[in-house]
């Protein structure tokens, strides 16, 4: 393992051990599942399960020295307030011992107890725990969300069990929301796909005044789908809803270019709209959400600029806006790209399918054209 993978998984480790689930350590560990994933070529997920045990160990490690340093702390403290007490006896070399002459508490007794009389460190023990495991379930979970494509359905269920656990916690709240996302393709009932996408919404809304990107992030996209089975009418007005979500989680996360590939898709279906679907939408609004093409190639150059493994869905649709502004040119070049690449998953293979595809209708209007 790399110096940089070693950073990567240390500080979603020192994440999780001070009780936080830091949004940058579980970023960085999903950067270098990513790079796993590339490298490895969709393989088996022992390799990660193995980091994952290796980094269990570390979490509980640094745990155990947390609660020693509190011990170190409580018995200076007590050296200080018993200095007088004849019976108080302490070591150079033995921080962790000393006499109970003259008291019914043995040494046993005083450790269970470590520096809180009431019990407060136990709790915060247990609480520690408990963070600790979510935090290795979370990341587990996104080791196989980024390496297997079969049992997607799998995470949707274990995350389904967590948010009986933890109904308010947006890491796991978000996660929930991708896992639906990724569910519904084991299905083609479209009143199935409807349940598990509004699970995912109203999970989403529990929380939705967390600033978090990821959670807004996959809101959006939930309601992006949801808007697919809904009349036009109700798909416009989702349409905004989504484009507002996705700019909070660009307002958090500026250089996340999935998010600016999302923007570019609403302006670009924005500007797909026909006539009749345009005059439908001044009905619900007095001024009708409005959008170019050419900003759509904004957002997806913005996109492109940002990736760092290539986005072929991001590729695809710029190749489409190019090809609305009768730029066939630029156009055919990213389509040549998204061929030449070499495609992993099944959604890949769709993508690289339409480009080709495309590519052999507009490569024809481009020669015209010299």
């Amino acid at each position: 393992m790399s110096n940089l993978e070693s950073r990567a998984l240390i500080a979603a480790a020192i994440g999780v051990t001070v009780g936080v689930i830091s949004v940058a350590g579980m970023f960085f560990y999903q950067q270098f599942i990513n790079k796993q994933k590339y490298q490895a070529g969709n393989n088996s997920l022992e390799p990660v399960y193995q980091s994952l045990a290796k980094l269990q160990k570390e979490v509980e490690a640094l745990r155990q020295q947390q609660k020693r340093k509190k011990r170190s702390t409580s018995l200076n403290r007590k050296h200080a307030l018993g200095s007088n007490d004849s019976t108080y006896v302490s070591t150079e070399n033995d921080l962790d011992s000393y006499s109970t002459a003259g008291t019914d508490i043995a040494d046993d007794e005083f450790f269970d107890c470590s520096d809180a009389e009431d019990g407060t460190e136990d709790i915060e023990s247990r609480e520690s725990t408990s963070i600790n495991q979510l935090g290795i379930e979370l990341m587990k979970i996104d080791a196989q969300e980024e390496t297997e494509e079969r049992n997607k359905d799998t995470a949707y269920y274990k995350l389904k069990e967590l948010i009986e656990l933890h109904p308010h916690n947006e890491d796991v709240i978000w996660r929930f929301a991708r896992a639906c996302y990724n569910c519904i393709n084991n299905f083609t009932d479209i009143e199935h796909k409807n349940k598990i996408i509004s699970e995912g919404l109203k999970a989403c809304e529990r929380v939705i005044d967390v600033e978090d990107a990821d959670l807004h992030k996959w809101y959006a996209i939930l309601i992006g789908i949801h808007g697919e089975y809904l009349p036009l009418a109700e798909k416009i007005k989702n349409g905004t809803v989504f484009k507002n979500h996705v700019i909070i989680a660009l307002k958090i996360r500026p250089n996340d270019p999935d998010l600016h590939h999302l923007l570019g898709r609403f302006k670009y279906e924005l500007s797909s709209l026909s006539w009749i679907e345009r005059k439908l939408a001044s009905t619900f609004f007095s001024e009708p959400p409005n959008a170019s093409y050419e900003e759509a190639i904004e957002s997806f150059e913005q996109a492109e600029e940002l990736a760092t493994q290539p986005h072929l869905e991001n590729r695809l649709f710029l190749s489409k806006a190019y090809i609305a502004t009768n730029n066939f040119e630029k156009a055919v070049y990213f389509l040549n790209d998204i061929c030449l690449q070499s495609i992993v998953t099944k959604g890949e293979k769709n993508i690289q399918s339409e480009a080709r595809r495309l590519l052999e209708t507009y490569s024809k209007d481009l020669y015209k054209n010299i």
